[in-house]
């Protein structure tokens, strides 16, 4: 996590410097990259936490529906997952 919010840093510095235009096709594609696992750790997780700490979310007669919606984001943050290592090993 903190290397991700270190390198995030950079590439903001990078293009707010407008060094970034200096980088080749391969570094930018990086920038890409990061900025994908940035949604996931600030909207899905963050979605996440907000429905496990929802006092409604502790009510047992909505076990069944509230697994669901926990089964539903968990397959969310699997798949950007998926997604992430397709991108950061160059299949995408």
């Amino acid at each position: 996590m903190v290397d991700a919010i270190l390198t995030t840093t950079a590439w903001e510095s990078a293009k707010s410097t407008g060094i970034i235009s200096e980088f080749d096709f391969d570094n930018s594609k990086t920038y890409k990259n990061i900025s994908v696992q940035k949604m996931i750790t600030d909207k899905t997780l963050d979605k996440l936490l907000d429905f496990y700490f929802d006092s409604a979310t502790h009510e047992m007669q909505n076990l069944d529906k509230i697994l669901i919606q926990f089964q539903i984001r968990f397959w969310e943050l699997t798949g950007q997952e998926e997604m992430m290592v397709s991108l950061y090993s160059g299949s995408t």
